[in-house]
């Protein structure tokens, strides 16, 4: 689930936009803490919507293996479609171009509105939040899993800004290829990604 967010050019191209800012390094910091903070949102009010966030743990409830293969089943299938409906794209969309130009606050502000409206990203929150709902044993652990997710989901995004506070000079032609190539080869990249996550789920409850 992680990847399927980390691979999602709404995680990774904002970001770099980010750094072509008048203040990269301001705005850039602030979008990543701005994400990392609302999957850990998003995903925690999905384990809350499972029932399970201030309880033990316990058994699984008998709705969560044909939950699980349903979620399997679309994502194997959102991945083929997204593959055979893929294509080239030479420049990112006009909104997403826009935040080039954005101030640290309005960066930070802009993380939740982009994960709040982007559906593969929610629905890997919330594929996250019912897992570690299910498996975690108490709240402590269900919110280090969360926390974990919420991490590993934004390496995309803290990893680039890291890289550029350490090397700037350095890392402004590698970032700017590797936008230009997740904004061409998206589509192929996280149909791979969502074919790859629902054949998992498949085996997990097999």
């Amino acid at each position: 689930m992680a990847l399927v967010v980390a691979v999602s050019p709404a995680s990774v191209v904002p970001a770099i936009l980010m750094l072509h800012t008048p203040r990269p390094l301001a705005a850039g910091w602030a979008f990543a803490t701005g994400w990392t903070l609302s999957l850990m949102l998003a995903t925690g009010v999905f384990v809350g919507i499972s029932g399970k966030m201030s309880g033990a743990g316990g058994p699984p409830p008998q709705w969560m293996r044909p939950a699980t293969l349903i979620l399997a089943a679309l994502l194997i299938l959102v991945g083929v479609v997204t593959w055979m409906r893929q294509g080239r794209r030479e420049r990112a969309p006009a909104w997403l171009r826009a935040l080039g130009s954005v101030t640290p606050g309005r960066a930070l502000a802009a993380a939740p509105v982009l994960v709040s409206l982007n559906p593969k990203v929610l629905a890997a929150c919330a594929a996250a939040g019912v897992s570690v709902a299910a498996g975690a044993q108490t709240s402590l652990s269900q919110w280090a899993d969360v926390t974990g997710f919420a991490l590993a989901a934004s390496m995309t995004v803290i990893l680039p800004v890291l890289s550029y506070a350490l090397w700037r000079e350095r890392m402004n032609e590698p970032l700017r290829r590797l936008k230009v190539v997740l904004e061409r080869h998206d589509a192929a990249i996280l149909a791979v990604i969502l074919v790859a996550v629902g054949l998992t789920l498949l085996l997990q409850v097999a």
